[in-house]
């Protein structure tokens, strides 16, 4: 909503009051919520700042404890950028804790029974060495049976044992899922991928039996992914698999169920695939360029959003030497929301614009870390020019040593090469702005 601004002031002050305007045609968008937000440059976050409003004024005000730098934002949009689900585990995290959830209710036999086995067995044959899965089944009760291990083969015999037969409870299935993976210290990705062909018992509700356990999904960070196949309760498991970060998909004939598994495998596969080889997963890239993964402050990562393909093309983006993800890595914001934390720029070969580019600065230790330092731009700038100017005065001062040599040998003029001095610092300054 507008321009941030910079306010200071000489000497020091308990608080201060601001009152920000805005268009007052804001007011019509739905849920708006007008609030002042202080830039943190420490953290280079944005923080909220208990801002009033009655709700009609086409202006705000709030109490600041200092000045620095604030804007307005509307929160409701600046919130809707944090809504999707995002999975931060990389590098030593990057690989699978996969819970298969599967529906063994009598509707469940025959082809759609022999079909789910084979989707699983396949599903199986893709995971990497130090990958794990385990195995629930559920009709009335859930049966827990495996639990996570890298022994693929045994995990296939009991999987192929399977057979159908009783009643449906869905959520019971899933709450062993979510249990196993929670209560399970190894890192990597944990997701419950679950199988079904029915409905729970018309007194299941979403709030009553689904929502705590999805809350303690979310909590530990696993992932639902849910197939439905035919007649199946679509609402409930799209809103369990969606808030968790995963998705739903709908196999409307037995026929869908393994192209639908295939669909399922490509999406974890990126979690842990590097196509071209930048350092950053296809997944995390896949996000920033959609835009639903951003720096800290809320902002896109400009250069990637919309040019997925393009990213994808090479591991150095900006052609300065450095790969994708020695620029920008993925962290968290004090809050713990996922996000991009850049070390140089990945779409500018030199990030502070000093004529070195960022490998060659990386390289001799000179790198300016620009959006993660502590220390606003313009204090950056203010040191490097200071800094500059503190070694060009101590150089011309030593020349006045001339004018004490000088001065045993004659009567030189004082005032005119101080004079002359103070016009050679000045103009040095003058051309070290233009370079700045």
């Amino acid at each position: 909503m507008g321009s941030g601004y910079d306010f200071y002031i000489d000497g020091e002050f308990e608080s201060a009051r601001i009152k920000y305007y805005f268009n007052s045609e804001e007011c019509q968008t739905e849920g708006f919520n007008p609030v002042v937000y202080y830039y943190n440059e420490n953290t280079n976050e944005l923080e909220e700042i208990a801002t009033e409003w009655d709700g009609t004024s086409d202006f705000v005000t709030a109490q600041l404890p200092h000045f620095s730098t604030y804007l307005l934002l509307d929160k409701t949009k600046f919130e809707e950028v944090w809504n999707k689900k995002i999975k931060i585990g990389n590098g030593e995290n990057a690989k699978l804790n996969i819970a298969f959830v599967v529906d063994l209710s009598g509707s469940m036999s025959g082809s759609k029974l022999t079909t789910t086995k084979f989707a699983i067995n396949s599903f199986l044959d893709i995971l990497e060495e130090d990958d794990r899965a385990g195995l629930i089944t559920f009709t009335t009760y859930s049966y827990v049976r495996s639990n996570l291990t890298t022994d693929i083969p045994s995990l296939k015999g009991i999987v192929n044992t399977m057979y159908a037969s009783g009643g449906t409870s869905i959520y019971t299935g899933l709450n062993s899922a979510v249990e196993m993976l929670s209560n399970d210290d190894a890192s990597g990705y944990d997701m419950a991928i679950v199988l079904t062909d029915g409905y729970d018992s018309s007194y299941t509700t979403y709030d009553a039996n689904y929502k705590s356990i999805v809350d303690k999904a979310i909590e530990n960070d696993i992932c639902i992914y849910a197939i439905g196949i035919g007649q199946v309760d679509t609402g409930i498991l799209t809103n369990v698999a969606e808030t968790t970060g995963g998705n739903y998909y709908h196999a409307s004939v037995v026929s869908e169920l393994e192209e639908k598994m295939n669909e399922v495998k490509e999406e974890d596969n990126e979690l842990t695939d590097d196509s071209n080889g930048d350092g950053i997963t296809d997944y995390h890239t896949k996000m920033i360029c959609s835009g639903s993964l951003r720096y800290s402050t809320g902002a896109a990562v400009i250069g990637f959003t919309g040019n997925y393909e393009k990213v994808q093309e090479n591991d150095d983006y900006d052609g300065d030497g450095l790969v994708n993800g020695d620029e920008i890595t993925i962290g968290s914001t004090s809050g713990g929301r996922p996000c991009v934390v850049m070390m140089s720029n990945p779409i500018e070969k030199d990030t502070d614009k000093d004529g070195y580019n960022d490998k060659e600065e990386r390289k001799n230790g000179t790198e300016q870390l620009l959006y993660t330092s502590p220390k606003s731009m313009t204090q950056i700038v203010m040191g490097k020019f200071l800094a500059s100017m503190l070694v060009i005065v101590v150089t011309a001062v030593l020349t006045l040593l001339y004018f004490v040599i000088l001065s045993f040998l004659g009567n030189p003029h004082l005032q005119t090469a101080l004079v002359t001095l103070l016009g050679f610092i000045m103009l040095s300054m003058a051309y070290l702005s233009f370079g700045m």
